[in-house]
């Protein structure tokens, strides 16, 4: 997870964009090909994961992502 969230909340100078929406994308695809408990535990992850952020924004962010990589129902 520290790994996507790496990805996603990197600036153009440390990751490229179109590499960092190509990696988010193929992430998403894996995901799909996932059953439905697993997606389910996935966006728990990603939940604990957003609680534990220090900032608002950063835990909005994360929260975020359940609904971007295609994890929530």
């Amino acid at each position: 997870m520290e790994l996507v969230l790496f990805i996603d909340q990197s600036d153009e100078e440390v990751v490229d964009p179109d590499a960092a929406a190509n990696c988010m994308h193929s992430l998403a695809g894996g995901f799909d090909r996932l059953d439905g408990q697993q997606r389910v535990e996935i966006a728990e992850l990603l939940r604990v994961v957003a609680s534990e952020q220090r900032d608002a924004s950063s835990r909005r962010r994360v929260n975020d992502l359940v609904h971007e990589l295609g994890l929530s129902a």
